[in-house]
């Protein structure tokens, strides 16, 4: 889930930048180029499809009544799945594990 949080992101902060490009652009009395345009409209159609993907994952890491209904900004996705019970498990077997496989090298370092 981080990963597409972080991708959406990238693409939100790309996609303002272009259009603020484009809008400069039209200020300035001229149309957007049409390179512009295109990078415009692939780099929308990428941040659909990352927010898609999010509300299409998010199923898979919460409980189903933590499932929020409708759709809602990115960052309320997010908040709910870091406060997710099934996230906050998944994180402390991930801990345990780390733990586990650290204890095991000090063992494996003791001399008898």
């Amino acid at each position: 889930m981080r990963k597409l949080f972080d991708q959406f992101e990238q693409l939100s902060t790309e996609a303002q930048a272009l259009l603020e490009k484009g809008i400069s652009q039209m200020r300035d009395g001229f149309a957007p180029a049409p390179s512009l345009c295109q990078k415009i409209t692939s780099t929308l159609s990428s941040l659909r499809t990352a927010y898609d993907d999010i509300r299409r994952t998010l199923p898979d890491h919460v409980l189903t009544e933590e499932l929020p209904e409708g759709e809602l900004p990115v960052c309320e996705y997010e908040e709910v799945w870091k406060n997710s019970v099934v996230s906050r498990k998944r994180q402390c077997v991930l801990c345990l594990m780390n733990s586990s496989v650290c204890i095991q090298m000090r063992k494996s370092t003791w001399m008898p």
